[in-house]
Formats: C-alpha cells, sequence, structure tokens
C-alpha cells in the first residue's frame, strides 16, 4: 500500500537530488514520473514537477516526455475546473505528438479535448475532436479506442436531443465489448441504450434494455444507476409502487457510496410520485 508508494517516491526525491545539477534525462524522468505519482495525492506539487518537466523537455527536445508532461498538467487543470489552462495545454500536447508522430498520444490529446468541451457544454467542439480522434483509432485498428470514443459520442448526441444517432453509437459499443465479453462495459452500454429508449419515450424497448442490464451487472452496487432508469420508465408509465421500489433501492446504495448525482435524481424522480399520488396536500397540512 502505502508504504511501498512513500519507498517509491524516496527512491524518486534520491535521484531528482542527484541528477537536479546534471538536469539529464535521468532528471527529466524522475520529474514526468513524480507529476504522475502526486495527481491523486498532491494537485498542487503535482502540477509543479510537470511543469519543470515540460521546461527540460523543450530544452532536451525529449518530444515524448515533453508530451507526457502537457498530458498530465491539462489533467491537473481540468480536475480544477480551469478549462482554458487544460485547452492550452492538450492542444500544445496534441502538436506535440503530431510531430513526434506518437498515435497514443495524439489520441490521448484529441479525447480529453472531447472531454473538456463537453464540460463546457459546447458539444459540437467537443464531437469535432472525438471524430478526430475515431478517424485516427480507426486508422490503426484500435477497437477498444473505438468503443470507448462511440460511448462517449452517445452520450453527447443524447445531450444534443439525437437519440436515434446515440442508440447507432451505443450499438456499436455494444458490437465490440460483446466480442471481448466485457460483462461491466456490456451492463454499461445496455443501460445506455435504455436511458436512449426512455428519452425517447419507447418505454417497452427501454424495459428491455435495462432489464438486460441488470442481468449483466456482477455487484448490484454496479447498477444504481440502471435501477434509477428503471424506476423512472415505471414513473411515466404511472406504475408508482413499481417505480417507488426500484428508486428506493437505487437510493440505499447511492447513499451509503456517497454518489450524490444519484440521490438527487432518485430523489427527485420520489418528490413527483409524492406529489402525484396527492401526498402533497398532506405535507401541507402537517
Amino acid at each position: 500500500g502505502f508504504q511501498d508508494k512513500d519507498k517509491e517516491l524516496d527512491s524518486l526525491y534520491q535521484i531528482l537530488e542527484k541528477h537536479k545539477p546534471l538536469q539529464d534525462t535521468i532528471y527529466l524522468n524522475a520529474l514526468v514520473e513524480m507529476g504522475i505519482r502526486l495527481q491523486r495525492r498532491d494537485l498542487e506539487k503535482s502540477t509543479s514537477y510537470f511543469e519543470e518537466a515540460i521546461g527540460l523537455g523543450r530544452a532536451l527536445g525529449n518530444l515524448k516526455k515533453l508530451c507526457t508532461s502537457l498530458l498530465g498538467l491539462g489533467i491537473n487543470y481540468g480536475r480544477q475546473d480551469n478549462y482554458a489552462e487544460a485547452i492550452s495545454n492538450f492542444r500544445e500536447a496534441l502538436q506535440v505528438a503530431q510531430q513526434n508522430n506518437n498515435t497514443d498520444d495524439k489520441g490521448s490529446s484529441l479525447i480529453n479535448l472531447g472531454i473538456v468541451y463537453k464540460r463546457m457544454g459546447e458539444y459540437p467542439t467537443s464531437i469535432s475532436y472525438y471524430t478526430q480522434a475515431l478517424v485516427l483509432y480507426d486508422s490503426i485498428g484500435d477497437e477498444n479506442g473505438l468503443a470507448h470514443i462511440y460511448g462517449n459520442l452517445g452520450i453527447l448526441s443524447n445531450m444534443m436531443e439525437e437519440h436515434d444517432k446515440a442508440l447507432e453509437y451505443y450499438d456499436k459499443a455494444l458490437e465490440w465489448y460483446r466480442s471481448q465479453n466485457n460483462k461491466q462495459k456490456i451492463a454499461l452500454t445496455l443501460n445506455n441504450i435504455g436511458e436512449g429508449y426512455l428519452l425517447k419515450k419507447e418505454f417497452d424497448k427501454a424495459t428491455e434494455y435495462l432489464n438486460m442490464a441488470l442481468e449483466h451487472y456482477d455487484l448490484p452496487k454496479e447498477s444504481i444507476v440502471a435501477r434509477i432508469n428503471i424506476g423512472q420508465v415505471h414513473y411515466e408509465l404511472k406504475e408508482y409502487s413499481k417505480a417507488e421500489s426500484f428508486l428506493k433501492s437505487a437510493l440505499e446504495d447511492a447513499e451509503e457510496l456517497g454518489f450524490l448525482q444519484n440521490q438527487s435524481t432518485a430523489l427527485r424522480y420520489l418528490s413527483k410520485i409524492q406529489s402525484e399520488q396527492g401526498n402533497h396536500t398532506q405535507s401541507v397540512a402537517m
């Protein structure tokens, strides 16, 4: 656990001390490694290591480490919702990856740009970056990368109210995950397809896919979103007691795990059910 991690950090500190005066490739590698290791533990320190690595990577002309550091720094800024800085780092990472002809880094840069623009609500720009990543992964036959992007494009299409397009993307992702027998991703994609049909108000289809999703989840905790979606379907069909039982079980697990977004969705629908059933008069009278 942390003991080993600290040992590894200690040896990295020693390398940094020893090689700082030399400003060599070994020092650069240690800076990048430190940036990556501290991302989950100390964002500020991680950022300062990446910044130093970017300067040295440029000076040494080490494009691979320069690109890794730009991506790392961009991710750090993204986590702090500093989107302007995140974008400028990802854009530069993309340029360096193109110079270096590194497909993995090119793909990472494009996907990260897609994610940031999605979070900013700039969907067309987001889609253009995801589409560029699609073309790239397609050209090297990276099926896993493709499926990952199809899933993201599905989510985006639903956000843009393009539900049929979303379903097409999800179907493509599902086909790949089924060929790999990846149960977790199959479940997730089935849930997303069910959600797509829910948004289209095709409740039979929604129920069919959401129930299939439930069967594929290994752990009950993983199925919180699917259960909330099933609750919503029953709510739309005015089957309130069925809706309640799915929403309450999802809410319990969401509370236990501290999933705030899921909690608020479940609570929103539970209170809608309360008012639909005329219980609001009772709450006013109390």
